[in-house]
């Protein structure tokens, strides 16, 4: 439902992909209707989301640019992917959305993990 709404709501997505990502193919949208139980779909259609967004905002997402984050990578590696997503935020939008504190002053970044000093 979030990937529906953020492009419905034209919030730019950026996917990062991990190495163990399968792209959705043919099959994936032909068995859509069977990824959430009935009481899922219902909580989902009761705010809007139908099956037939969900796939439409799949097949967007999949057409924008991926960042591709090596997990089992160096911090180095990681660091570059972040770097490049910083970089595409600041490009569409002239400024990042959010600047976390935990970040000022920082010396390595990990996804997933806080900054340390």
């Amino acid at each position: 439902g979030e990937i529906s709404t953020a492009v419905f709501h034209e919030v730019p997505v950026v996917p990062v992909p991990t190495e163990d990502f399968t792209a959705p193919d043919e099959s994936f949208f032909s068995s859509l209707d069977s990824v959430w139980s009935v009481s899922a779909m219902a909580s989902l259609e009761a705010s809007g989301i139908t099956l037939d967004k969900i796939e439409k905002a799949y097949r967007k997402v999949m057409t924008v640019p991926q960042f591709p984050l090596p997990q089992g990578g160096s911090v180095q590696q990681q660091e570059v992917v972040v770097a490049a997503l910083i970089s595409q935020a600041k490009i569409r939008t002239g400024r990042l959305a959010t600047t976390p504190p935990l970040l000022s002053g920082s010396s390595s970044l990990m996804p997933g993990k806080r900054a340390v000093d």
